[in-house]
């Protein structure tokens, strides 16, 4: 449906860009384009304001509770080493809440997508400019700019909370060595760190799924040789690397998409622009060998202070789940079940469907329905026939590998049916009881399959009585 849209939406452009010489998107298209954007950056604001002044709270919080059990054993110690720290927490969440960039002179990680949508306000607003279309949602545009860079603001702030949080780690796994005793609390700070840097990544990842009509204004302004030239002259990425600005390096001449130049572009450019003439090749190399160096005698260090370090270095597992949003947590799939046979034909086929959430990376749990289909007695006797329908819930729970611990409570109306107003008789419906075992096996790149052997301890109180020992075989999402 989506693609439907996008289409119809692409079509009343072009034939609006055909009817009117103004390479510009419309009023009208700009001015959709306009609310989206507005929409995305308040949200990602609003959300990350609420996130990050939560998440610095606990790490003050649990960095009290590490302060205050040291100080038990050397409070000099203690306050040297947690004072600062919390007070510089507090720091953080107050420039988050003033909306103060706190890392002015340092580098940022590169964002294509927020780069892109720079240049394209920045692109959009200079041509209504030019053709002195000032009035309604060229302003708009316009006021977008600054919205655009206080969420860039915001996204450093937390790559700088990120990066000094990781740094507070190394200090901590220091310590740890001449205190285990707060061993607990440094895997607690460990495990906040790690969501803290999956919350930061999710954030980035909703903001840049483009919605359908930025995807329709992009795809009419990269047919137009201004704005690629636009973008390959004033993108991040050239003012990095100087691109377009007629250079030995020929930057004017390469081809950007998305605000990204081919790498075999940047490989040349970078070896034109080089002052020696030594090799990029050998130069990447013995940086390369530089770091492995360096890797190797902290290990080595490690390994010298405490045999293998698996003391000092504790393994932190993490719920890989909770940097993912709504939506990419649910799971879909399909079962299907076959009734008894007669004559080489099965009396019918169970046909489940369900929904779940995954709760960790180990269990999911979800709801769904099932719809009893009746075939007839035999082959001479054919007939396609409503014989049931359930209503299921599930639990499931990661054994090892592939195999899952799996318990489910279900609903059933077991009995032929004409009208759905004979559902309604509450008296008909039997509860079933399972637990078992299923195996997931990888029917495709996408799809898994899966066998499910359940036993249904409730099956003597069906009527009539029901078979004991339920199979499914299905395939999910």
């Amino acid at each position: 449906m989506k693609r439907i849209l996008l289409l119809l939406i692409a079509f009343t452009y072009g034939v609006a860009r055909s009817q009117d010489s103004d390479p510009l998107p419309s009023d009208v298209v700009a001015d959709k384009y306009a609310k989206k954007i507005a929409e995305k950056t308040d949200r990602l604001k609003n959300g990350v304001n609420k996130y990050s002044g939560k998440a610095l709270a606990g790490f003050a919080k649990l960095e009290s509770r590490m302060r205050n059990k040291l100080s038990k054993v050397n409070p000099g110690v203690a306050n040297q080493l947690f004072n600062y720290s919390i007070d510089s927490i507090g720091s953080l969440s107050s420039a988050m809440r003033s909306n103060r960039l706190l890392n002015k002179f340092g580098g940022r990680k590169y964002f294509a997508y927020l780069d892109t949508l720079k240049q394209t306000l920045a692109f959009i607003g200079k041509g209504k400019q030019a053709l002195n279309q000032i009035q309604g949602s060229s302003r708009k545009l316009q006021s977008l700019s600054s919205d655009v860079l206080s969420v860039e603001d915001k996204l450093s702030n937390l790559e700088t909370i990120e990066s000094y949080l990781a740094d507070r780690s190394a200090v901590l796994r220091d310590q740890l060595r001449m205190f285990p005793g707060l061993r607990r609390q440094f895997e607690m700070f460990e495990k906040k760190r790690a969501y803290f840097s999956q919350q930061v990544n999710k954030f980035k990842s909703i903001f840049s799924d483009p919605t359908m009509i930025e995807e329709v204004v992009l795809a009419g302004l990269r047919k137009l040789p201004a704005f690629n030239d636009f973008i390959s002259r004033n993108s991040q990425l050239a003012s990095i690397f100087a691109l377009g600005s007629g250079s030995s390096g020929g930057g004017s001449s390469i081809p950007v998409v998305n605000g990204i130049p081919p790498r075999s572009s940047l490989q040349n450019m970078l070896r034109n622009s080089m002052a020696s003439q030594a090799s990029l090749d050998q130069m990447i190399n013995q940086q390369l060998g530089a770091v492995q160096s360096a890797v190797d005698r902290l290990r080595d260090r490690v390994n010298s202070l405490g045999g293998n370090g698996s003391a000092d270095l504790p393994e932190i597992q993490i719920n890989q789940q909770r940097g993912k949003t709504f939506l990419q947590r649910l799971e879909y799939g399909t079962d299907l079940q076959f009734g008894k046979t007669t004559r080489f034909i099965p009396s019918n086929a169970n046909i489940g469907f369900h929904v779940g959430y995954k709760l960790n990376n180990k269990s999911s749990a979800g709801v769904g329905a099932g719809y009893k289909l009746g075939f007839g007695s035999s082959w001479n006797k054919i007939r396609l026939s409503h014989e049931g329908i359930s209503l299921r819930s599930y639990v499931s729970w990661k054994i090892k590998g592939r195999f899952f611990l799996r318990g489910a409570s279900e609903w059933n109306y077991n009995h032929g049916f004409r009208h759905f107003d004979e559902l309604k008789n509450v008296s008909r419906w039997q509860q079933s009881a399972l637990l078992g075992i299923s195996k997931q096996y990888q029917f495709s790149k996408k799809i898994k399959g899966n066998m499910q052997v359940l036993f249904n301890f409730l099956y003597k109180q069906t009527v009539p009585v029901s078979e004991p020992v339920v199979f499914r075989m299905g395939y999910g999402l």
